[in-house]
C-alpha cells in the first residue's frame, strides 16, 4: 500500500472517533443536566391534566351500526346524533356521503363494499372542533 492511502484511512478512523466522543459525551451531559436540576430543586414535578370542557350541546354519537358488525346487506343505516345544524361527512376507503342536518338525529343509508369497511363520521357545527368516531362494518355476502 501507498504511504498516502495508510495515512488517509488512519486519519479518518481517528476523525470518525474525536466526532463520534464529540457527540456522544455532549449528549449524555445534557440528560445528566437535566435530571440534577429537577433533584436540586426538590420540586414535584408539575402534572398538568386536561381540563374537561362541559358543554350543553349535543356531541357526536353513533347509536347503530355497532363497531366490528357482520352485515350480509350491501348497505347499512348509519344513525347517531349530532350537534344542530351540523355537517355530517361519513368516510370509507370506497364511498363518502357529505349531508348537512338540522336536527339533532341523522340517519344516512351508507354503501359498503365486500369485505373490511372503516368508516369514519365526523360533524362538523358553527362553534366546535370536528368531533369524529370511527367503526368497522364487514360485508359477507351470502
Amino acid at each position: 500500500m501507498k504511504k498516502e492511502t495508510i495515512f488517509a484511512t488512519v486519519f479518518g478512523i481517528l476523525f470518525g472517533a474525536v466526532v463520534g466522543a464529540f457527540v456522544l459525551f455532549t449528549t449524555s451531559r445534557g440528560q445528566n443536566v437535566a435530571q440534577t436540576d429537577n433533584a436540586s430543586e426538590n420540586k414535584a414535578p408539575k402534572i398538568t391534566q386536561p381540563v374537561a370542557v362541559v358543554n350543553s350541546k349535543t356531541q357526536l354519537k353513533i347509536n347503530e351500526p355497532q363497531n366490528n358488525i357482520i352485515s350480509k346487506e350491501k348497505e347499512i343505516n348509519i344513525e347517531g346524533l349530532v350537534p344542530k345544524n351540523s355537517l355530517v361527512i361519513i368516510q370509507s376507503s370506497a364511498n363518502e356521503v357529505i349531508k348537512e342536518f338540522k336536527e339533532e338525529s341523522f340517519k344516512i343509508n351508507f354503501p359498503l363494499v365486500h369485505g373490511e369497511n372503516v368508516i369514519q363520521v365526523s360533524a362538523y357545527s358553527d362553534n366546535s372542533t370536528p368531533q369524529e368516531e370511527s367503526f368497522i362494518v364487514y360485508y359477507i355476502p351470502e
